[in-house]
């Protein structure tokens, strides 16, 4: 089967760890889990410009190849690529590829030239996710972000959606919500027995 992947949220903790910069910067207490959109500066009483600011830092200090893998992230994906073919697809930014890749040198080497960079959140430029996996005949995607799960369940892809606090209003016929990794291969076994894949 061919899997697609997210990065932030799926196999980094992102959030988490640009919430903690952004704090510690600012003086304030924002918490992941008061996020009810994935654009912090809808969730929070911030200005756009200043999470990209953050963010900008962060890459500048290269901070964001030090995101902590996710509980289970890095086992399931050497489980998963053992019988599928995996793709990683990122709405990160064009100016965190250098970060992603050192990310990836970290933690799964031999997957690093699996990794695809979409239409990302700040320019809004480039192949949406469900274009990249209708191109490259990806069945199935892993994803937290709501706009991308619907998007790709509306064009048939089958989509595992990690619940978070941001992605709790949507739902479609195409998409399973999980707690975490241990469930999400639960699923992804039944969807292979049910369609051979």
């Amino acid at each position: 089967m061919k899997i697609a992947i997210d990065i932030d949220e799926v196999l980094t903790d992102t959030f988490s760890e640009v919430l903690k910069f952004y704090n510690s910067k600012k003086g304030t207490s924002f918490k992941k889990e008061d996020m009810h959109d994935y654009r912090m500066w809808i969730s929070f009483p911030c200005k756009r410009e200043e999470i990209e600011g953050s963010l900008k830092e962060m890459i500048s200090k290269n901070l964001i190849e030090n995101y902590c893998p996710i509980e289970g992230a890095i086992k399931s994906v050497d489980l998963l690529n053992k019988r599928n073919n995996i793709l990683f697809i990122t709405a990160r930014p064009e100016n965190q590829k250098f970060q992603t890749f050192n990310w990836f040198d970290k933690h799964i080497p031999k997957l690093k030239n699996k990794v695809r960079f979409s239409q990302d959140h700040f320019s809004e430029k480039g192949a949406t996710k469900s274009e990249i996996c209708q191109k490259e005949k990806i069945s199935l995607i892993v994803e937290d972000s709501p706009s991308d799960a619907l998007d790709c369940g509306k064009s048939g892809i089958k989509v595992i959606l990690f619940d978070k606090p941001w992605n709790k209003s949507i739902s479609h016929p195409n998409i399973t919500r999980v707690s975490g990794w241990k469930e999400a291969l639960e699923v992804i076994d039944s969807i292979k027995k049910t369609t051979n894949q």
